[in-house]
């Protein structure tokens, strides 16, 4: 039976709360407990009511924890951009409940998938959402887990929305709140979060901060502007990867953000974490200039920070569709980490990365094409030692820096590997070219005899045999230099 089931068996309609809070009715449930609306029957003002089931029926020792956590986040949490804790308490069948503030609203999730925001809109959203978690990272608390559906709005006057941030119960808790510790639940490399928005250090269960949120900020400011998001994936593991890889997001929309926006996005959204904002009172000061820039005010339209421009905007809109995603990290497993758990992850990471890292970039081409020149001077010249051996050991030991490279390439698989195949085979060339001429004695004796032995089965072949001359010569004349 799911949790919220199981919850909806002790509380319903007319059940009273700590003596103060009378139940209306259900609202939504959660991945371990239910929501209800609720009056205070003290203030007569509705509140609603988040709560789990009794232990061991439904939840685990982690959830009950998250749960805590959360109450102890929100309660020192007081700012007009997250949801506020009214009270908490236990009932005499053990279930443990939470009050908090009622918000008659839509989540961002579901105004994003109705219709698109003005400008004006986005920003003041994406502003009051930053405050929120400024206010929060002050306390040093990191969300880890916003999504659309983790923002509520509050209609306003206009089509101004309040932001209200909720759902504190995956954040990471970098200090001690009200001087209290509290347990951290997720063990260090254990990977946190809503795959479609999770930030590149917090997919890879390394240390998160302020900027870790801030590029989920980024993620649903985009949402705002173009109605899609951001990853469009068919799996977890390809949701995590767009996010892990050195390449930017596939941005098929970005016509659709006004281009004013841009840099304050890109800077979001960078996947290295030092080149993205830092501090979410950055984000906001950016966002407020832009605002007295589009109200007229007197303010320069250039935002401050340095932001990068993207890679090759044409990349970034190519064609990347697939079917909605709707997944959690509890699917992941993440609730109750088991030993070993952080093994199983790297394994699910590096099932997604190619088997070899090939040239992507300009310099990578260079390096291959280098690769391919001198490749066959190191093979020549380590086969060489070997010259009372048959073809086929000849030809096993001079390839043995294209076997460590393929063999390295394959080993190191992982989302942030710098080298190519080409660039591993390359190093392994210069050292077996180099290492040869260690007993340069027998190296002259291989040269000597016939430096290139491996001609000999294609000797058929038109230019095969004015290509042995020209390699002979040319290991005789590098001979010649050794030995003056």
């Amino acid at each position: 039976m799911h949790p919220s089931d199981v919850v909806r068996k002790y509380i319903r309609q007319g059940t009273m709360l700590s003596e103060r809070y009378e139940v209306e009715g259900f609202i939504g449930s959660g991945a371990y407990g239910s929501i209800f609306s609720a009056i205070d029957t003290v203030t007569m003002e509705r509140v609603a009511v988040k709560a789990l089931p009794p232990p061991n029926q439904g939840v685990n020792a982690t959830a009950v924890g998250r749960f805590h956590r959360e109450m102890k986040v929100i309660s020192s949490l007081r700012h007009s951009n997250v949801i506020s804790l009214y009270d908490f308490g236990e009932t005499s069948d053990k279930i443990v409940f939470m009050v908090l503030e009622y918000i008659d609203g839509p989540t961002l999730y579901d105004l994003v998938t109705e219709n698109r925001f003005t400008i004006e809109q986005a920003l003041s959203i994406t502003r009051q959402i930053a405050e929120g978690l400024g206010a929060a990272h002050k306390l040093g608390v990191i969300h880890r887990d916003l999504k659309p559906q983790n923002i509520m709005l509050i209609a306003g006057r206009g089509g101004d929305h309040q932001v209200k941030v909720l759902d504190f119960g995956m954040a990471k808790l970098l200090q001690r709140l009200n001087d209290e510790s509290i347990i951290q639940l997720t063990r260090e490399g254990v990977a946190v979060g809503t795959p479609r928005y999770i930030a590149p250090e917090q997919a890879r269960g390394k240390e998160v901060g302020p900027y870790s949120d801030l590029y989920a900020l980024g993620l649903l400011m985009y949402e705002m502007f173009t109605g899609a998001r951001a990853v469009k994936a068919d799996s977890i593991e390809s949701a995590i990867m767009a996010h892990v890889s050195r390449e930017p997001l596939k941005l098929d929309e970005l016509d659709e953000v006004p281009e004013a926006v841009r840099p304050l996005l890109w800077k979001l959204i960078e996947k290295s974490q030092k080149r993205r904002y830092q501090d979410a009172d950055d984000v906001i000061h950016d966002i407020r200039k832009l605002e007295a820039h589009m109200a007229g005010r007197p303010a320069p339209p250039r935002i401050d920070a340095p932001v990068l421009a993207p890679l090759d905007e044409g990349r970034l809109r190519s064609i990347h569709s697939a079917e909605d995603l709707r997944l959690d990290y509890d699917r992941f497993g993440e609730y109750a980490p088991e030993k070993g758990s952080r093994v199983r992850w790297r394994s699910r990471e590096r099932a997604a990365v190619p088997l070899l890292r090939l040239p992507e970039t300009a310099a990578e081409r260079f390096e291959a094409a280098v690769c391919v020149a001198f490749a066959p001077a190191a093979f020549t010249f380590v086969s060489a030692h070997f010259y009372e051996s048959g073809y086929v050991l000849r030809l096993i030991m001079g390839s043995i820096p294209l076997v460590v490279a393929v063999v390295a390439s394959v080993l190191a698989r992982s989302p942030d590997w710098r080298w190519s195949v080409f660039r591993l085979w390359l190093v392994a060339s210069v050292v077996a070219f180099f290492g040869s001429h260690l007993l340069l004695a027998q190296l002259a004796r291989g040269l000597s005899i016939d430096a290139a032995w491996y001609l000999a089965p294609f000797d058929w072949i038109p230019g095969a045999e004015t290509l042995h001359k020209v390699i002979t010569a040319l290991c005789k004349a590098h001979l010649s230099v050794l030995m003056d």
